[in-house]
Order: structure tokens, then sequence, then C-alpha cells
């Protein structure tokens, strides 16, 4: 039992390291980005380990340096790249950022994946932090019915009773609470789930209830 506890509540202290990072990068990069010109695909190749590649972006975080492919970089990430090109040392955007949060998404710069050896999501304590951010944005940006809350909600439906109430009530939105309760309250009315069919996803859902014209 104390293990849980223990277990939550370093789940609660990262939530909130990682949501008070993420907002202040984005409030440090939000004028900047507006400025900067995305390369597209014809004047950014792909880039590979089969040739040589162009070099590497020092990035210090701490006590920390991660070398970094300029390449990759360019091409997943130009906002950072420019960012980093500018600063003399640790970019302004990332004087906060945790070295094992920028070590994950470095892993997913190379890879593209976050899973480990058996196929299953590695990294949970931290991508739990990435879900929580996404439906604070989301619910900070949209209004009541918009199809991307529609979305968020069924998506986390499933998962919703994972979570422990206190937890639910302290780390997420209170519009997707209420929205949430009452998916649940509907979904004990009826017994008949959504057929398969065109347009649905990879989890056999009807993607296009969620589309915006």
């Amino acid at each position: 039992m104390e293990d849980v506890k223990e277990f939550e509540r370093k789940e609660s202290e990262f939530k909130d390291a990682f949501s008070q990072t993420i907002d202040h990068v984005l409030s440090k990069a939000e004028d900047d980005a507006l400025a900067i010109s995305f390369p597209s695909p014809s004047q950014t190749e792909r880039p590979t380990f089969l040739k040589p590649l162009s070099g590497f972006v020092r990035i210090p975080l701490g006590p920390h340096t991660f070398d970094v492919y300029r390449d990759f970089l360019q091409y997943r990430c130009p906002i950072l790249l420019r960012f980093c090109m500018q600063a003399a040392s640790t970019p302004e955007c990332l004087t906060d950022v945790d070295p094992e949060v920028f070590g994950l998404f470095v892993q997913w710069l190379y890879t593209q994946s976050l899973l480990n050896k058996y196929g299953q999501p590695a990294y949970q304590h931290r991508l739990i932090g990435l879900w929580v951010k996404s439906l604070r944005f989301v619910y900070e940006n949209t209004e009541t019915g918009d199809a991307l809350r529609r979305y968020l909600v069924d998506v986390c439906l499933p998962r919703m009773h994972t979570f422990s109430l206190e937890i639910r009530e302290d780390f997420f939105p209170n519009e997707f609470e209420k929205e949430v309760t009452g998916a649940e309250l509907a979904k004990l009315e009826r017994d008949v789930g959504e057929d398969e069919g065109e347009g649905t996803g990879e989890d056999g859902r009807d993607m296009r209830k969620y589309h915006v014209c």
C-alpha cells in the first residue's frame, strides 16, 4: 500500500513539473515561432544513417549535454534547431526542461517510436504527463461540443477507471471530467457499440464524426 501511495505521489509531482515545463516552453516560443519558415519536403530530405550526416548540434541541459544530429532536428523540429543556432549555450526555451523529458524527445527524433522491446509503450510515467498537458491545451483552446473534445473523451473513456478519483479531480480539466462522466452514464444506457466501416481508425473507431469541415 505504501508503494502505491509513493508511486501516486511521484506521479503527481511529475505531472505538475511537466505541465509547468511545457507552459514555459510554449510561452517562450510562441512569438518566435510565428516568424519561422518551415522547410518543405522538397527543401529537406528525410535523414537516414545510410550516408554521412552534416554534424551535431550541442544542447546543454544542466549537468547534461545532448549531441543531436543537425539533419534530424532540421527535418523533425526546425523551430528548435533555430533556437539552438541562435543561443550561445542552452536555448532559453529549454532552460527549465527536465533532461529526462528532453531525452524522450531525442528518442522519438531518431526512431519516431516510444515502444520498448516488447512493443509496448515505454516511459509510461512521462507519457502520462503528455496526455494531461494535451487535455489541458485542448480544453483551454476549444469550446463545448468541439470535435477534438469528443475524440479525446471517446479515446480516454475506456481507461479512466484506472485513475483514482483524487488524480482525476486534481489533474484533469473540470470540463473534461464532466464530459467523461456524461459519456460514462450514456454508455451504461446502451449495449450496442458502433459498427466498423468506412472511415474507421486503427481501433475500429469511426473517425468521420470527428472531422471538421
